[in-house]
């Protein structure tokens, strides 16, 4: 049953002959771009002390981690979106002695960021 199959493919091996001899020249390249990604690949997997506890104060963490967390990161700083595209959430902080510094350097900076309502609400900052 093998010997028809044979018989039919003989053809197609022949005219594959020389595209085999010019796969084999390229191969050594070929092998020492694989064996430099598997070096990579070795690297960036590498977990120096292995699986540790979580509550573990000192604990070290390999580049697959810091790169799952940094994915994490980026995907939330830009998940918010409307209609104009992507927008980053930005979270401003401050006492109410700071923000009377900056708008007293800026007069417009109260208008600018929108504290003016955290300012002049007596509740928050009292400033009048």
């Amino acid at each position: 049953e093998i010997r028809p199959f044979v018989r039919d493919f003989r053809p197609l091996v022949r005219d594959l002959k020389p595209a085999s001899h010019n796969l084999a020249d390229a191969t050594p390249q070929l092998t020492r771009s694989f064996t430099v990604l598997n070096h990579l690949f070795n690297l960036v997997g590498f977990n120096p002390d292995g699986r540790e506890d979580p509550t573990k104060a000192d604990r070290e963490e390999g580049y697959l981690f810091w790169i799952a967390w940094l994915d994490h990161n980026a995907t939330s700083l830009f998940a918010n979106a409307d209609a104009h595209g992507t927008f980053r959430p930005v979270t401003l902080v401050g006492t109410c002695e700071t923000l009377k510094d900056s708008v007293a350097a800026t007069p417009l900076a109260a208008f600018i960021t929108g504290f003016t309502n955290v300012m002049t609400d007596a509740g928050i900052c009292g400033l009048h």
